[in-house]
């Protein structure tokens, strides 16, 4: 008579007080005869009919399911969200391309600092489930952020599990919850909202903005942008594939672009006036006597508010409403329509601010209104006017 199998246990879960007087939940089960337990960093209190929270039965039984097919790695062997960040960063490099996960400065960018701040603390990556990213997104969303933000958090996070995935180092990728942007990027900036925004920033930064305005480059790209990629006697700027979000080189002549010509001519000389002053090479294009710009949101916003509002009679009134709210990486998609306006073509707009897609480039929601007014005319030319007379009564309408 064959010998039974022995039923395979479905573990269990108890709750464990850690040094600062929390009460943490773990998991055990067995392998091979051998008790095997380990963190879930969950902390919340057990269910009303003395069950262990939702989430800690989800890695319990995800524990389970790597065991049944083989895929199940021993908890010692821990995975931190740094360890998927440098995949991350490792596969980037491997493309040609920067990491985006640092600013400028060297600081985490927003997206990995709220995913630090949800997951930093956790052990094992192994442990999150798809109940605690969900309530991660909830969380995020409750706290006021877009859900185009929290779609590039998630998003980051997912790459990140799936390259530990192909490595062998993570056995199953949990189900990230999908979320739909609800905005589409608009606004535009016009001439003179340009010069009054100009007036309020400080010398260093108006030709940043200005070559913003010119050329439709994001920020980034701007602020890091040397003398090296600049040929001023062939009036030709050139980024490296590495240095642009889509990983491919751009090239932007400005030979028939006297707007430009001046721009680059002015910086120039003021450059070779600070090498002079300070006794040194300065590489970057655009400085502060020598020294790199950095991000200026907060001085950004502040100029934006000065130049959207004026003071009358002892109130403060809003005398530019399009600039409420209004981005610098708005110049994006005004250059684009400057462009547009220009007879150019898309491929051409693509191809000289930096778009990769198509589908990207109409994110942007890029429409001239003058084209579409000239359209509406062409097409009102066929339409009696007569359709409008206010004399005419319902049933003679539909008659």
């Amino acid at each position: 008579m064959p010998r039974r199998r022995k039923r395979r246990s479905s573990g269990y879960a108890f709750q464990r007080e850690r040094k600062d007087g929390t009460l943490v939940w773990y998991v055990g089960y067995r392998v091979n005869g051998k008790k095997v337990r380990h963190v879930t960093e969950c902390t919340e209190p057990p269910r009303e009919n003395g069950k262990p929270p939702k989430e800690v039965e989800d890695v319990l039984r995800e524990c389970m399911n790597e065991l049944d097919d083989g895929s199940w790695t021993h908890p010692t062997t821990s995975l931190t969200l740094q360890d998927l960040l440098d995949l991350v960063g490792a596969a980037w490099r491997a493309l040609g391309r920067k990491s985006r996960l640092k600013t400028p400065t060297g600081r985490d960018v927003s997206t990995v600092k709220h995913l630090r701040e949800a997951f930093g603390h956790v052990t094992d990556v192994r442990t999150i489930t798809a109940t605690r990213l969900a309530r991660y997104m909830t969380d995020r969303l409750d706290a006021g952020a877009q859900p185009s933000t929290v779609r590039n958090e998630l998003n980051l996070f997912q790459r990140a599990m799936r390259l530990a995935h192909r490595q062998g180092e993570l056995a199953r990728v949990p189900a990230f919850p999908t979320i739909k942007p609800t905005t589409v990027r608009d606004g535009y900036f016009a001439p003179e909202d340009v010069a009054a925004v100009l007036a309020e920033l400080p010398d260093h930064l108006r030709a940043v903005v200005t070559f913003a305005y010119l050329t439709g480059w994001r920020l980034g790209e701007i602020l890091s942008l040397t003398w090296a990629r600049v040929d001023v006697v062939g009036q030709m700027i050139r980024l490296e594939g590495h240095r642009t979000k889509a990983g491919k080189p751009r090239v932007f002549p400005y030979r028939k672009f006297p707007a430009l010509q001046a721009l680059i001519a002015q910086q120039r000389d003021y450059t070779s006036a600070c090498e002079r002053r300070h006794g040194r090479i300065i590489a970057h294009v655009f400085h502060r006597e020598g020294e790199p710009v950095r991000p200026f949101n907060k001085t950004w916003r502040r100029a934006v508010d000065r130049a959207a509002h004026e003071e009358r009679n002892g109130m403060r009134l809003v005398v530019r409403p399009n600039l409420v709210g209004r981005l610098i990486h708005d110049f994006r998609r005004t250059c684009a329509r400057n462009m547009r306006r220009r007879g150019l073509s898309e491929s051409d707009i693509m191809d000289l601010c930096g778009w990769e897609t198509r589908a990207m480039f109409q994110r942007y929601c890029i429409v001239d209104e003058d084209a579409l007014a000239e359209s509406v005319a062409r097409f009102a030319e066929g339409v009696p006017a007569s359709l409008a007379d206010p004399r005419r009564t319902r049933g003679a309408v539909g008659a």
